[in-house]
């Protein structure tokens, strides 16, 4: 049987999108397995203590902050001293730059940006 456009890139897809050939399990596995409920439970529970503490997000007024160099402060201090802590910190000021952030310029330019993560080693080697 001769296959459409649409079914031989899907099938296409569906072998390469794991690397070297691999299957990606079905969306239910990965979000069990490609993300942490934990961390989003402890990201979650610091933003409402911080709604107690501060207030609202809407009612906060961002223009004394620069919420980037934030990020880049906490991951400073989660390098020096393994606290956990920042990382949930990082996420948040991150999710509030997207919110209310006065970064010019910014917008969501979906697709690869071709910025990956560095290996540290090459296993194949």
């Amino acid at each position: 049987m001769i296959k459409t456009l649409e079914e031989f890139f899907a099938d296409l897809w569906n072998k390469n999108r794991g690397g070297k050939g691999a299957i990606i399990p079905d969306l239910s596995i990965l979000e069990k397995t490609e993300w942490s409920a934990e961390f989003e439970r402890f990201r979650k529970n610091r933003m409402i203590m911080g709604a107690f503490r501060y207030g609202l997000i809407k009612d906060q007024d961002f223009d004394n902050y620069d919420l980037t160099k934030e990020i880049s402060r906490r991951l400073a201090a989660y390098e020096s001293t393994g606290n956990l802590d920042y990382l949930f910190d990082i996420a948040n000021v991150a999710m509030l730059e997207y919110i209310k952030g006065k970064t010019e310029g910014k917008k969501v330019m979906t697709g690869d940006d071709a910025v990956h993560n560095e290996k540290l080693r090459d296993d194949d080697a």
